[in-house]
Protein backbone atom coordinates (compact mmCIF):
# COMPACT_ATOMS: atom_id res chain seq x y z
CA UNK A 1 0.00 0.00 0.00
CA UNK A 2 0.94 3.38 -0.89
CA UNK A 3 -0.12 6.08 1.78
CA UNK A 4 0.00 10.30 0.12
CA UNK A 5 -0.86 13.33 2.21
CA UNK A 6 -2.25 16.47 0.98
CA UNK A 7 -1.68 19.76 3.17
CA UNK A 8 -4.28 22.67 2.11
CA UNK A 9 -3.11 26.35 2.77
CA UNK A 10 -4.28 28.61 4.72
CA UNK A 11 -1.99 30.73 6.51
CA UNK A 12 -2.25 30.47 10.49
CA UNK A 13 -5.27 28.07 10.15
CA UNK A 14 -2.73 25.79 9.50
CA UNK A 15 -2.92 25.23 13.36
CA UNK A 16 -6.23 23.24 12.34
CA UNK A 17 -4.19 20.38 10.57
CA UNK A 18 -2.20 19.60 13.57
CA UNK A 19 -4.67 17.48 15.96
CA UNK A 20 -5.54 15.14 13.00
CA UNK A 21 -1.52 14.43 11.95
CA UNK A 22 -0.95 14.28 15.47
CA UNK A 23 -3.83 11.42 15.25
CA UNK A 24 -2.54 9.70 12.81
CA UNK A 25 1.11 9.28 14.17
CA UNK A 26 0.01 7.93 17.37
CA UNK A 27 -2.22 5.39 15.52
CA UNK A 28 0.81 4.23 13.31
CA UNK A 29 2.88 4.11 16.03
CA UNK A 30 5.52 6.36 13.69
CA UNK A 31 6.57 9.67 12.09
CA UNK A 32 4.61 11.80 9.50
CA UNK A 33 7.29 10.41 7.33
CA UNK A 34 7.77 6.81 7.68
CA UNK A 35 3.63 6.74 7.47
CA UNK A 36 3.33 8.79 4.31
CA UNK A 37 5.24 7.70 0.94
CA UNK A 38 4.28 11.49 -0.47
CA UNK A 39 3.78 14.64 1.31
CA UNK A 40 2.45 17.03 -0.64
CA UNK A 41 1.52 20.74 0.53
CA UNK A 42 0.63 24.51 -0.29
CA UNK A 43 1.53 27.62 1.65
CA UNK A 44 1.37 26.38 5.37
CA UNK A 45 0.59 23.19 4.06
CA UNK A 46 3.90 23.53 2.77
CA UNK A 47 6.20 24.43 5.56
CA UNK A 48 4.14 21.77 7.64
CA UNK A 49 5.12 19.20 5.11
CA UNK A 50 8.58 19.70 4.29
CA UNK A 51 9.37 20.11 7.92
CA UNK A 52 7.66 17.19 9.02
CA UNK A 53 9.17 15.19 6.04
CA UNK A 54 12.63 15.93 7.08
CA UNK A 55 11.68 13.03 9.74
CA UNK A 56 13.78 15.40 12.86
CA UNK A 57 10.51 16.31 14.33
CA UNK A 58 7.23 14.15 15.90
CA UNK A 59 4.33 15.27 15.64
CA UNK A 60 4.08 16.32 19.51
CA UNK A 61 7.20 18.34 18.73
CA UNK A 62 6.28 19.85 15.45
CA UNK A 63 2.67 21.10 17.70
CA UNK A 64 4.74 22.82 19.76
CA UNK A 65 6.98 24.60 17.51
CA UNK A 66 4.34 25.50 15.32
CA UNK A 67 2.50 27.08 18.31
CA UNK A 68 5.58 28.95 19.48
CA UNK A 69 6.65 30.42 16.33
CA UNK A 70 3.26 31.32 14.28
CA UNK A 71 3.32 34.29 16.30
CA UNK A 72 6.76 35.56 15.05
CA UNK A 73 6.11 34.82 11.55
CA UNK A 74 3.15 36.96 11.48
CA UNK A 75 5.11 39.58 13.06
CA UNK A 76 4.39 42.81 11.72
CA UNK A 77 4.94 47.01 12.36
CA UNK A 78 2.67 49.92 11.64
CA UNK A 79 4.39 51.37 9.16
CA UNK A 80 4.21 47.70 7.06
CA UNK A 81 0.80 48.27 6.50
CA UNK A 82 1.64 51.53 4.51
CA UNK A 83 4.78 50.41 2.71
CA UNK A 84 5.19 46.94 1.01
CA UNK A 85 4.12 43.52 2.50
CA UNK A 86 2.63 42.66 5.98
CA UNK A 87 4.86 40.72 7.01
CA UNK A 88 8.37 39.85 6.86
CA UNK A 89 9.93 36.27 6.00
CA UNK A 90 13.09 36.71 7.84
CA UNK A 91 11.27 35.75 10.68
CA UNK A 92 10.78 32.10 9.23
CA UNK A 93 13.98 31.81 7.94
CA UNK A 94 15.23 32.83 11.50
CA UNK A 95 13.09 30.51 12.44
CA UNK A 96 14.20 27.68 10.10
CA UNK A 97 17.57 28.58 11.02
CA UNK A 98 16.50 27.13 15.14
CA UNK A 99 15.11 24.19 14.15
CA UNK A 100 17.67 23.03 11.68
CA UNK A 101 21.43 23.30 12.40
CA UNK A 102 22.61 22.08 9.19
CA UNK A 103 21.92 22.66 5.34
CA UNK A 104 18.32 21.13 4.54
CA UNK A 105 18.31 20.68 1.05
CA UNK A 106 15.11 18.76 -0.94
CA UNK A 107 16.30 15.79 -1.25
CA UNK A 108 17.14 15.35 2.35
CA UNK A 109 13.84 14.69 3.21
CA UNK A 110 12.80 11.08 4.56
CA UNK A 111 9.74 10.42 2.58
CA UNK A 112 9.02 12.40 -0.89
CA UNK A 113 7.78 15.98 -0.58
CA UNK A 114 6.00 18.38 -3.33
CA UNK A 115 5.27 21.90 -2.68
CA UNK A 116 3.76 24.68 -5.00
CA UNK A 117 4.30 27.85 -5.92
CA UNK A 118 3.09 30.19 -8.91
CA UNK A 119 5.71 31.95 -11.30
CA UNK A 120 4.03 34.67 -11.93
CA UNK A 121 6.56 35.21 -15.05
CA UNK A 122 5.01 32.59 -16.80
CA UNK A 123 1.60 32.78 -15.25
CA UNK A 124 1.77 28.96 -14.35
CA UNK A 125 2.28 26.59 -11.02
CA UNK A 126 4.98 24.87 -10.25
CA UNK A 127 5.75 21.53 -8.36
CA UNK A 128 9.14 21.56 -6.60
CA UNK A 129 9.64 17.94 -5.90
CA UNK A 130 12.42 16.07 -3.58
CA UNK A 131 13.31 13.25 -5.52
CA UNK A 132 13.77 15.31 -8.88
CA UNK A 133 17.63 15.73 -9.46
CA UNK A 134 17.63 19.62 -10.23
CA UNK A 135 14.55 20.23 -7.18
CA UNK A 136 16.46 17.56 -4.74
CA UNK A 137 19.93 20.26 -5.00
CA UNK A 138 17.31 23.22 -3.75
CA UNK A 139 17.81 24.15 -0.35
CA UNK A 140 14.13 23.01 1.19
CA UNK A 141 13.47 26.57 2.91
CA UNK A 142 13.68 28.32 -0.05
CA UNK A 143 10.90 26.59 -1.92
CA UNK A 144 8.85 26.41 1.04
CA UNK A 145 9.51 30.08 1.16
CA UNK A 146 8.30 30.32 -2.12
CA UNK A 147 5.21 28.83 -1.65
CA UNK A 148 3.76 30.86 1.14
CA UNK A 149 4.67 34.59 -0.83
CA UNK A 150 0.84 35.71 -0.54
CA UNK A 151 0.51 38.77 -2.13
CA UNK A 152 -0.10 41.97 0.41
CA UNK A 153 1.09 39.31 3.36
CA UNK A 154 4.41 37.78 2.60
CA UNK A 155 4.77 39.68 -1.01
CA UNK A 156 6.39 37.88 -4.20
CA UNK A 157 9.67 36.17 -4.04
CA UNK A 158 12.39 37.43 -6.72
CA UNK A 159 14.72 34.69 -8.34
CA UNK A 160 17.31 35.59 -9.75
CA UNK A 161 19.08 32.16 -10.33
CA UNK A 162 15.72 31.30 -12.08
CA UNK A 163 14.97 34.17 -13.55
CA UNK A 164 11.09 33.53 -11.95
CA UNK A 165 8.89 35.36 -9.46
CA UNK A 166 7.38 33.12 -7.27
CA UNK A 167 3.86 33.69 -5.55
CA UNK A 168 2.26 31.73 -3.20
CA UNK A 169 1.32 28.39 -4.43
CA UNK A 170 -2.52 28.77 -3.61
CA UNK A 171 -2.93 31.65 -5.73
CA UNK A 172 -4.32 29.49 -8.72
CA UNK A 173 -6.12 26.57 -8.23
CA UNK A 174 -3.68 24.52 -6.01
CA UNK A 175 -4.55 25.74 -2.87
CA UNK A 176 -5.46 22.25 -2.13
CA UNK A 177 -2.97 20.73 -4.35
CA UNK A 178 -5.48 17.26 -4.71
CA UNK A 179 -4.81 16.67 -8.75
CA UNK A 180 -0.94 17.00 -8.72
CA UNK A 181 -1.39 14.55 -6.35
CA UNK A 182 -3.36 12.17 -7.50
CA UNK A 183 -1.11 12.77 -10.87
CA UNK A 184 1.77 11.74 -9.05
CA UNK A 185 0.28 8.44 -8.03
CA UNK A 186 0.37 7.80 -11.87
CA UNK A 187 3.86 9.41 -12.56
CA UNK A 188 5.52 7.38 -9.96
CA UNK A 189 4.01 3.93 -11.34
CA UNK A 190 1.75 2.93 -8.14
CA UNK A 191 -1.78 2.62 -10.04
CA UNK A 192 -1.14 -1.22 -9.61
CA UNK A 193 -1.35 -0.70 -5.85
CA UNK A 194 -3.48 0.21 -3.13
CA UNK A 195 -3.47 3.79 -2.64
CA UNK A 196 -4.44 5.83 0.54
CA UNK A 197 -4.91 9.73 -0.17
CA UNK A 198 -5.55 12.07 3.14
CA UNK A 199 -6.43 15.51 2.44
CA UNK A 200 -6.60 17.88 5.69
CA UNK A 201 -8.09 21.52 4.95
CA UNK A 202 -7.56 24.18 7.22
CA UNK A 203 -11.53 25.32 7.84
CA UNK A 204 -13.67 26.42 5.66
CA UNK A 205 -17.03 28.93 5.54
CA UNK A 206 -20.02 28.60 4.11
CA UNK A 207 -19.83 31.45 1.39
CA UNK A 208 -23.16 30.65 -0.09
CA UNK A 209 -25.39 33.95 -0.76
CA UNK A 210 -29.31 33.94 -0.15
CA UNK A 211 -31.44 34.15 -3.42
CA UNK A 212 -32.78 37.20 -1.94
CA UNK A 213 -29.75 38.92 -1.82
CA UNK A 214 -27.81 37.41 -5.02
CA UNK A 215 -30.87 38.29 -7.41
CA UNK A 216 -30.29 42.10 -6.70
CA UNK A 217 -26.76 42.08 -7.53
CA UNK A 218 -25.92 44.94 -9.43
CA UNK A 219 -23.40 45.04 -12.46
CA UNK A 220 -20.80 45.88 -9.61
CA UNK A 221 -21.66 43.23 -6.98
CA UNK A 222 -21.63 40.62 -9.87
CA UNK A 223 -18.14 41.60 -10.82
CA UNK A 224 -16.86 41.61 -7.20
CA UNK A 225 -18.90 37.82 -6.72
CA UNK A 226 -16.77 37.19 -9.93
CA UNK A 227 -13.17 38.41 -8.45
CA UNK A 228 -13.90 37.14 -4.84
CA UNK A 229 -10.80 39.18 -3.88
CA UNK A 230 -11.05 38.07 -0.11
CA UNK A 231 -10.71 34.71 -1.02
CA UNK A 232 -8.57 34.41 -4.20
CA UNK A 233 -11.17 34.25 -6.82
CA UNK A 234 -14.03 32.49 -7.97
CA UNK A 235 -12.92 29.86 -9.23
CA UNK A 236 -10.12 29.47 -6.45
CA UNK A 237 -13.19 28.76 -4.17
CA UNK A 238 -14.51 26.21 -6.05
CA UNK A 239 -11.38 24.38 -6.75
CA UNK A 240 -11.48 22.78 -3.67
CA UNK A 241 -15.00 22.02 -3.83
CA UNK A 242 -14.65 20.48 -7.30
CA UNK A 243 -11.21 18.15 -6.90
CA UNK A 244 -12.77 16.72 -3.83
CA UNK A 245 -15.73 15.53 -5.37
CA UNK A 246 -13.64 14.26 -8.42
CA UNK A 247 -11.71 12.24 -6.30
CA UNK A 248 -14.64 11.02 -4.48
CA UNK A 249 -16.04 9.90 -7.92
CA UNK A 250 -12.57 8.23 -8.64
CA UNK A 251 -12.60 6.35 -5.12
CA UNK A 252 -15.99 4.96 -5.37
CA UNK A 253 -15.34 3.29 -8.66
CA UNK A 254 -11.59 2.01 -8.43
CA UNK A 255 -10.99 -0.56 -5.13
CA UNK A 256 -7.56 0.38 -5.44
CA UNK A 257 -8.01 3.91 -4.06
CA UNK A 258 -8.80 4.93 -1.40
CA UNK A 259 -9.70 8.95 -0.53
CA UNK A 260 -10.73 10.91 2.69
CA UNK A 261 -11.02 14.36 2.78
CA UNK A 262 -10.94 15.93 6.72
CA UNK A 263 -12.35 19.45 6.97
CA UNK A 264 -14.36 21.74 9.57
CA UNK A 265 -16.64 24.15 9.28
CA UNK A 266 -15.76 27.52 10.78
CA UNK A 267 -17.36 30.74 10.85
CA UNK A 268 -17.01 33.92 9.19
CA UNK A 269 -15.22 35.42 11.83
CA UNK A 270 -12.29 32.90 11.79
CA UNK A 271 -11.73 33.45 8.08
CA UNK A 272 -8.47 34.81 7.32
CA UNK A 273 -4.99 33.75 7.07
CA UNK A 274 -3.09 36.13 9.92
CA UNK A 275 -5.89 36.34 12.94
CA UNK A 276 -3.58 35.15 15.50
CA UNK A 277 -6.24 35.99 18.05
CA UNK A 278 -7.70 32.62 17.30
CA UNK A 279 -5.23 30.53 18.19
CA UNK A 280 -6.54 28.48 20.59
CA UNK A 281 -10.02 28.39 18.48
CA UNK A 282 -7.94 26.76 15.77
CA UNK A 283 -6.52 24.50 18.03
CA UNK A 284 -9.90 23.64 18.39
CA UNK A 285 -10.86 23.17 15.26
CA UNK A 286 -8.45 21.00 14.88
CA UNK A 287 -9.75 18.53 17.83
CA UNK A 288 -12.67 18.33 15.67
CA UNK A 289 -10.68 17.18 12.52
CA UNK A 290 -8.54 14.53 15.18
CA UNK A 291 -11.75 13.10 16.09
CA UNK A 292 -12.97 12.53 12.76
CA UNK A 293 -9.76 11.10 11.54
CA UNK A 294 -9.48 8.85 14.91
CA UNK A 295 -12.89 7.87 14.29
CA UNK A 296 -12.16 6.52 10.92
CA UNK A 297 -9.04 4.47 11.64
CA UNK A 298 -10.87 3.03 14.10
CA UNK A 299 -13.39 1.80 11.79
CA UNK A 300 -11.20 0.89 8.87
CA UNK A 301 -8.23 0.15 9.89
Amino acid sequence: MKRVLVLKGGGVRGLIQLDGLRVLEKYYGKKICEIFDLIVGTSVGALTGGILATGKYTMNQFMDIFIKYIPFLFKTFWWRKMFGALYSRKYFYAMWDRLFDYAVHMRDCKTRFLCTAVNICDFKTHFFKSWEKKDGKEKLQFQIAKSFAAPHYFGHLVDYKNQSVWVDGGMGESNTPIDIAFAEIFDLGWTQEHVEMTVIGTGSCDLSIPFEHAKKDGQIMQLYRFMQPKEGGLARIQSTINKVSRMEIIANSNPLFDFKYYNVDIGPEFDGIDKLRYINEYLAFGRVIGEKIQRDLNIFH
